[in-house]
């Protein structure tokens, strides 16, 4: 379903015999699940977590990131605002 799920899939796989026998018996289905699927392992299964953990964690800094740009655009305004009524202030 576009827009609701990934458009692939995770299959773990936990005995490296198992993955042995998929690939050695099953090699026309693992070139066409290559696709949209990835058989993973455990050692495999542990790096795609952490760097899929790191991405939405770094989507989530991006987010804040822009926020926090955001509001420093909004406070230089205020201070441009306030040094001009500081110098028209002066000017008397």
């Amino acid at each position: 379903m576009n827009g609701t799920t990934a458009p692939f899939a995770i299959m773990y796989v936990t005995a490296e015999a198992v993955f042995a026998e998929i690939h050695a018996y099953f090699s026309s289905a693992v070139e066409y699940a290559r696709r949209k699927m990835f058989l993973l392992l455990t050692t495999t299964l542990m790096a795609v977590m952490y760097t899929a953990q790191a991405i939405l964690r770094d989507q989530e800094r991006s987010k804040l990131a822009e926020q926090i740009r955001k509001y420093l655009d909004e406070l230089n305004l205020e201070f441009s605002r306030y040094r001009e009524r500081w110098i028209s202030f002066y000017a008397y």
